[in-house]
């Protein structure tokens, strides 16, 4: 498994956090959250906040550390199997769980449905890939 590959899906994860920023504020999510009740805002906050800091760390990871990743160790594998895993849920999510009313018929909505999908499957193959090479 190239360097390269791995080291693109970290530069694709950290990619995500500011993404992410610019989607809160183009849909006005805060204003949406801030109708509800407090310990729903903070619970939302808090989950925001650690699933943006488990994106960064495993993107600063990939892309610094791609070596570290492919090595043949338990860890490694431990590594790219819960990243992976990770992954493999995000992807279930975009399609079991977001109703697809929320894009269905909107065009940009319906390219950035898409696109997430592709990335999240991208990032799947490349964990699972990074998994083999590391238990071989």
């Amino acid at each position: 498994m190239p360097l390269a590959l791995v080291r693109i899906a970290g530069l694709a994860q950290l990619l995500l956090l500011p993404l992410n920023a610019v989607l809160v504020w183009r849909y006005h999510l805060g204003a949406d959250i801030a109708q509800t009740s407090k310990l729903t805002q903070e619970v939302h906050r808090s989950h925001y906040l650690f699933t943006m800091a488990v994106v960064g760390a495993l993107g600063l990871l990939a892309l610094i550390g791609a070596p570290l990743l492919l090595r043949r160790d338990p860890l490694s594998a431990a590594i790219d199997a819960g990243a992976g895993a990770l992954w493999v849920v995000r992807l279930v999510v975009q399609f079991a769980v977001y109703d697809r009313s929320l894009w269905q018929g909107q065009r940009a909505k319906t390219i950035m449905h898409w696109a997430s999908a592709l990335l999240w499957t991208g990032l799947v193959a490349v964990y699972l890939a990074a998994f083999v090479t590391a238990v071989r």
